[in-house]
């Protein structure tokens, strides 16, 4: 094998500043696909319905669902196959499964995330478009993009206001902090062990830092990037690279919580459930904490993050589809580029249609998207476990596969416990 494409397990290289930038490539991707509903909308309502007494769970979700997406990368390096493949190569049932999986997500996420998109591209038009056409302009434009391959260009310019928004975010905390009267008392808290609270932290989980699907697009992007650069990266490098998009989103999580608790918890106030409303009182956060000359700003990168985190689920499910159906069929050809439209073109106007039923219940569609990502979540742990576990030398730590059997145990016994209050 050519030395260029072995990967050393260990080496004495210094991380210097130059050599994060060159190595950094789908962990950022990664960043840029969960900084979205997870953040924006989630982790902001955790702060504003309940202070600060979901920061455990923040941290707690973010540390037991790592282990999966590092099993991602591992795999892919050091084998040079996806997830898809992989699950293919346990048994054909494992990847029928994470097929219908991701099925019924994929309508329910694109959904959501197009709906919070098309209802900040009103707002931040003062309601020259309506939710119907601000929605169906989005999923247009996006599908548009896409057919025309001009995602790389549009996706440079969205994570520079991605970088803006989030440098936006970190100066309004430290603003909110030094603003806020720390010596009064926030307000009581919303009651945690309700049906409803019990919802809305199952919710939160769900899409923590993103949905756990999301180990299949980490996957293939390091895929793409070793086969464009036909040079296999050490596996170091891809540890960093995936690290330093983890904690950042894990960083943003916490700062937008903190948003929420600072001004809105403090203050009584709670998002509403109109999407044109929700995306005003969002906004407004920035604007209460560095000026109102910054909503023009913040409403744009607000807007540019939504629109990218569209793009990259609206390209992600039907590419993973068409994959996942390729592999099943053994067989390729050029109905793969017209199976990929075909889904994207489904996949989009199913979810407009789904978006219809929840044009006055933002909060709704966003929590039932979420909610589905956690119960799936246990079936794609399992699969990632049971692939990283198929070959000896893939194995990571001991700790991190313990880890990863904590992380599962958990989401299994929450989804279950869940479902079971559903019912009873």
């Amino acid at each position: 094998m050519d030395k260029n494409l072995a990967i050393s397990h260990q080496s004495k290289d210094k991380v210097t500043l130059k050599h994060l930038l060159v190595i950094l490539g789908p962990g950022i991707l990664f960043a840029g696909a969960a900084v979205g509903g997870s953040h924006l909308v989630q982790s902001t309502r955790a702060g504003a319905l309940f202070g600060y007494q979901l920061l455990p769970l923040i941290l707690l979700i973010n540390l037991l669902k790592y282990p999966f997406f590092e099993f991602s990368q591992r795999y892919t390096l050091q084998t040079g196959k996806n997830l898809l493949q992989g699950y293919y190569s346990l048994h054909r049932l494992a990847l029928l499964l994470f097929f219908a999986v991701t099925i019924i997500s994929s309508f329910i996420t694109i959904a959501a995330v197009s709906f919070i998109s098309a209802n900040l591209l009103s707002y931040t038009l003062h309601g020259l478009l309506s939710q119907k056409s601000a929605l169906a302009l989005t999923l247009l434009t996006t599908s548009l993009i896409l057919f025309l391959g001009k995602y790389r260009l549009l996706d440079r310019f969205i994570k520079i206001l991605m970088v803006l928004l989030t440098t936006a975010v970190v100066l309004a905390s430290i603003m909110t902090f030094t603003q806020t009267n720390t010596a009064s008392s926030l307000p009581t808290n919303t009651p945690l062990w309700t049906l409803s609270s019990i919802s809305f932290m199952i919710a939160l989980m769900g899409w923590m830092p993103t949905p756990l699907d999301g180990s299949v697009w980490t996957s293939l992007w390091l895929q793409e990037k070793i086969a464009q650069q036909n040079y296999r990266p050490k596996l170091r490098d891809v540890l960093i690279d995936l690290r330093v998009g983890y904690v950042l989103t894990t960083l943003l999580a916490i700062l937008f919580l903190s948003l929420g608790a600072e001004i809105m918890h403090r203050a009584g106030i709670q998002f509403s459930a109109n999407g044109i409303k929700f995306s005003e009182q969002l906004i407004d956060l920035f604007g209460l904490s560095l000026g109102q000359w910054s909503e023009v700003i913040i409403s744009i990168a607000a807007l540019a993050t939504m629109f990218s985190t569209t793009l990259t689920c609206l390209d992600a499910y039907p590419r993973t589809l068409t994959k996942c159906m390729v592999l099943l069929r053994q067989k390729t050809g050029y109905w793969e580029g017209w199976l990929y439209w075909l889904l994207l073109g489904n996949l989009a106007l199913v979810s407009f249609i789904i978006s219809l039923f929840f044009e006055q219940n933002l909060k709704k569609l966003i929590d039932l998207a979420t909610i589905t990502a956690f119960l799936a979540a246990p079936i794609v742990g399992y699969l990632n476990i049971k692939l990283i576990k198929s070959d000896q030398s893939l194995t990571p730590s001991k700790f991190l596969m313990n880890l990863s059997y904590i992380g599962l145990g958990f989401l299994t016994v929450v989804s279950v416990v869940y479902i079971l209050l559903l019912i009873i």
